[in-house]
């Protein structure tokens, strides 16, 4: 799932170093796939947080668990977003960064997609933040349905992604004199309900749990990867053209099921698939550290080395390779320097869950044991590290 992950991450970075092409403004042609990338990301943390989890360990430890993975990176990667706002001469008032700091800027219906705070794509980690305070009742609901059952309420996952832009374009109309997400027919109110807010991005990672329990339950079997790819190839084209809205998850929620499924299941009963090529393991260990800086590294790059937005197309081709590499190298030495170390340090490297007299959860381990280079690909019971 790692390799998913750093796949999804490509796609990502790939819509924001457009800018580089588009006069400091991103690609409409890569706005879409980026945007279907993150729902990958929600789904893909349901499932591995449910799939690696272990059971005996509390609600408490668990959260502790999750600080420790994403606090440290995004906090650091907000203060070098706030040092880069200084040396540019731009100040950073309070209501900008605190907000951001704290991981609840997206709650707000105020919250404005095109002015998203100090580190933009943080916004997705507010949303994680969520779904990790709820994770624990979350797992224990899923794990008391049937599994014949199953499926229904994945189905009922997927129908409800995708029935989230139909509600909010018929409920929440657009209003003429609003004002809208750059030059889509969509107001930022209605990209914030439905790209943005938390409970909306709910069924994805809800859905993610519920795929962990089929694997487990040997309900998914039949699904191969090749299902995912045919399907996904199918949608792209109307998710090119669909209404933005509905480009954000609702088009592209049933392939990449297939696709997570599919993968899974190539690895546990095929054997080794490309996604578990050394490479693109490792990679995926550093994509949360990638996610979290190229951003910042790739605007204010491109700042600095074409302030007038003037250069040529070898020269923008040249721009875009440094910019990638530097926002590579970053995010190794995020993932070297920051990550590892915290995650050591705040939540203890323990292997396996202290029962206690309260109620317990089904809890994963840290990521980044099996993503250490040099190692193989997660297996099954690997898994356990790659939450």
């Amino acid at each position: 799932m790692s390799s998913l992950r750093f796949i999804a991450a490509c796609l990502v970075v790939a819509q924001h170093a457009s800018l580089v092409w588009a006069d400091g403004q991103e690609s409409a042609a890569l706005l879409r796939p980026g945007f279907a990338a993150v729902s990958l990301f929600f789904m893909l943390s349901g499932f591995v947080l449910t799939w690696s989890g272990r059971p005996g360990t509390s609600a408490r430890t668990f959260w502790r668990g999750r600080a420790a993975r994403i606090y440290p990176t995004h906090l650091v990667a907000l203060a070098g977003g706030i040092l880069l706002l200084w040396a540019f001469g731009q100040g950073v008032p309070v209501r900008q960064w605190l907000p951001n700091a704290l991981l609840v800027q997206t709650w707000s219906p105020h919250f404005n997609l095109l002015d998203a705070g100090v580190n933009p794509v943080s916004w997705s980690l507010c949303c994680e933040a969520a779904f990790y305070v709820i994770f624990p009742l979350l797992v224990r609901l899923a794990n008391a349905i049937p599994a014949a059952r199953l499926w229904r309420w994945a189905a009922a996952a997927m129908a409800t992604t995708m029935l989230v832009p139909v509600l909010v374009t018929v409920l929440r109309p657009a209003v003429e004199g609003e004002p809208t997400f750059g030059y889509f027919p969509v107001t930022l109110h209605q990209m914030w309900l439905v790209y943005a807010f938390p409970l909306a991005r709910l069924p994805e990672f809800l859905l993610g749990v519920l795929l962990a329990r089929l694997v487990r339950e040997g309900r998914a079997h039949g699904v191969r990867l090749w299902h995912g790819a045919v399907a996904l190839a199918v949608v792209l084209p109307f998710q090119l053209r669909a209404p933005l809205l509905f480009s954000i998850a609702a088009l592209t929620v049933i392939p990449f099921t297939a696709i997570m499924l599919g993968a899974v299941n190539s690895d546990v009963r095929s054997g080794p698939t490309f996604l578990r090529n050394r490479v693109l393991v490792w990679l995926g260990g550093v994509t949360f550290g990638l996610y979290m800086t190229h951003f910042l590294v790739i605007q204010n790059g491109y700042e600095l080395l074409d302030p007038s937005h003037t250069a040529g197309a070898l020269q923008k081709l040249l721009y875009t390779a440094v910019l990638l590499a530097a926002a590579l190298i970053v995010a190794v030495l995020m993932y070297r320097c920051v990550e590892l170390p915290m995650m050591r340090l705040l939540s203890g490297r323990r292997r396996s869950g202290a029962r206690t007299g309260r109620e317990t959860v089904v809890v994963p381990e840290p990521l980044v044991e099996a993503l250490l280079p040099g190692r193989e690909t997660p297996s099954k019971t690997e898994m356990q590290s790659e939450a």
